[in-house]
């Protein structure tokens, strides 16, 4: 059974601070530790397909497709960032209208790296360069933008987002000057802004130093969980993957405070030498053409918490989804996923193992109301696009863009 913990003994303490991982947590900060084993068992979930979009039979195309959400009435928000337009359905798979296009203007975008809902019902597109999120009300007209860092700016970059009261949650990073021409001083950063782009609370970051001389891609420094591996919910709190190797989920209250910790018994779980490759493949295509010699060291085992693929959720009612780097690849045939429940007190209460036939560790997994599952096809070869000079994921057969719609229902 779960039991809950007060406190952080202090060389815990001082080792999470000198990663840079976030805000302090104190002894304060009440703490839920989870035995391996969920208190309810397993559960199998079938997913009766519903519809798809994306497809050769419905004549939509998309270009690369890095995000999918829905809104309060099951509206489903399908983000093109090659074309920069976000495609709206409704529940029933009608498309209702197209928002954004490609261009400067307003309602305009390039480079959009994701997307985020207002709870207002606008829509926002981040941009990478310059902290820039671009925003249309929800019928489509221009809604004015922020950038980050408010009037002053900065040299930021963006990767992902999430709409909240009065403002968005942006992870992204943050480059400077060192002390000589070759070092690039670097903040990767998950934050809270006003809509002005004025800092208001930092939930995680962590600190990095590029040298262009000796230059070495290290994948636990540039792919910090919490810059996909995060949620909002319903509440205000954000929910945040901690160190990339330990499954822990930090718990912040809107304002950035910490409020809980949430860990999880779990053991690494090793790299496949097909994913190894796939992964070692995109990050060393990205480099390709740079003008010095790069190194790269990646990690022997799949993060516990799933970055990448957005391995937290959390839902309407609270409940905490978590995409564990074993969830991620069920050693049962026919199951795509494995996600671990947490309900809303920090409690593991159950798994749920999702039959549908997709390969977690290539595709999107995004949960909805209704108990819909969306499959995002193509989704790595979207996410490799992000990354440099242009990755690709694998040397495998390129996955057309295609979203797919299921409900869950009981497994037999």
């Amino acid at each position: 059974m779960p039991h809950t913990r007060i406190g952080i003994p202090t060389l815990l303490y001082l080792a999470i601070l000198m990663m840079g991982a976030g805000p302090a947590v104190g002894d304060d900060v009440r703490r839920i530790y989870n035995g391996a084993t969920p208190r309810d068992g397993v559960q199998a979930m079938v997913l009766e397909e519903l519809w798809r979009v994306g497809n050769e039979g419905d004549g939509i195309f998309f270009g690369r497709v890095p995000r999918v959400d829905t809104d309060h009435q099951g509206n489903i928000y399908i983000l093109d960032s090659q074309l920069c337009q976000v495609h709206v359905y409704s529940p029933a798979g009608n498309l209702l209208r197209t928002v954004f296009r490609e261009g400067d203007g307003p309602g305009e975008a390039r480079d959009a790296r994701d997307m985020l809902l207002m709870p207002d019902g606008g829509i926002g597109l981040v941009l990478v360069d310059m902290g820039i999120v671009k925003f249309v009300d929800g019928i489509g007209d221009p809604a004015g933008s922020l950038r980050l860092g408010g009037a002053e700016g900065g040299n930021y970059a963006l990767v992902s987002g999430s709409g909240i009261d009065g403002g968005v949650v942006l992870a992204g990073r943050c480059s400077s000057p060192g002390k000589t021409r070759s070092i690039r001083l670097r903040r990767l950063f998950l934050q809270r802004c006003d809509l002005s782009g004025n800092q208001t609370a930092v939930y995680a970051e962590n600190h990095t130093v590029y040298d262009f001389n000796d230059f070495n891609y290290v994948e636990r420094d540039e792919l910090p969980p919490f810059h996909w591996a995060y949620d909002v919910g319903a509440d205000g709190r954000v929910f945040v993957a901690g160190d990339r190797n330990d499954y822990e989920v930090m718990v912040y209250d809107p304002d950035g405070t910490p409020e809980l910790v949430i860990e999880r018994e779990y053991s690494p779980f090793a790299r496949t030498d097909e994913d190894r490759e796939r992964f070692a493949h995109m990050i060393e295509t990205s480099m390709e053409g740079l003008p010095f010699e790069t190194k790269v060291e990646l990690e022997d085992t799949y993060p516990a918490i799933s970055v990448l693929q957005r391995g937290l959720q959390v839902t309407s009612d609270g409940s905490l989804w978590v995409l564990s780097g074993r969830g991620l690849k069920p050693e049962t045939p026919g199951i795509m996923a494995v996600y671990d429940v947490f309900d809303p007190d920090g409690v593991f209460v159950r798994q749920v193992a999702l039959a549908a036939p997709h390969d977690a560790a290539r595709v999107g997994i995004v949960l909805a109301d209704g108990n819909l599952v969306i499959v995002i096809e193509g989704y790595m070869e979207s996410v490799a696009s992000w990354f440099g000079n242009g990755a690709i994921f694998s040397g495998e057969e390129w996955s057309t863009p295609e979203v797919v719609v299921y409900r869950m229902g009981d497994g037999k």
